[in-house]
């Protein structure tokens, strides 16, 4: 019995249909993979910025009279993102302090330098990540006075109801 290049063609249609399906996902797979934020557009969202004075912690945070300026949401944030703050010619980096395990700020980047009078307007953040840019403004710390610390401070309670503690009584 001879076959009829006809009935060739409609056995074989559906295997290359799904090649040519396959070979269609596979070359999106790769561009995604290749350049895995072409897709998305650099945002910058809730921006801030205020006057920060620490003492010293056990935290990490820098003690002493500082301007912090940043956003709490840049996206897509970390590697491939970079932020910088401009204002009265002084451009500065920002850093990407997002990322953690159970981040609640996960596109977070901020900064803080030293106090400046000079510097209490507001910042022109730019974020770019590849050849896609974004820009927002902070808002104006302004030129507030420094807060003294507060002292003789206990935070005391259990589990998520802290109660202040006032001088002389005991936490718990």
């Amino acid at each position: 019995m001879l076959i009829s290049p006809d009935q060739v063609f409609r056995q074989t249609a559906p295997l290359w249909d799904s090649l040519l399906l396959l070979l269609v996902v596979l070359a999106l797979l790769t561009n995604e993979l290749v350049a895995p934020h072409s897709a998305f557009r650099v945002t910058i969202s809730n921006t801030t910025a205020w006057r920060d004075e620490s003492g010293a912690n056990t935290v990490g945070f820098l003690p002493g009279d500082g301007l912090f300026f940043g956003a709490i949401n840049v996206a897509p944030a970390g590697a491939g993102t970079s932020v910088t703050a401009a204002q009265s010619g002084l451009t500065l980096p920002i850093s990407f302090l997002g990322g953690g395990a159970g981040d609640i700020a996960p596109g977070q980047y901020g900064r803080t330098s030293l106090y400046n009078s000079s510097l209490t307007g507001s910042w022109l953040l730019t974020a770019v990540n590849g050849t896609d840019t974004a820009t927002a403004t902070t808002p104006a710390p302004g030129a507030v006075a420094s807060m003294p610390f507060a002292n003789n401070v206990t935070i005391g309670g259990v589990g998520t109801t802290p109660k202040r503690v006032a001088g002389g009584e005991r936490a718990g």
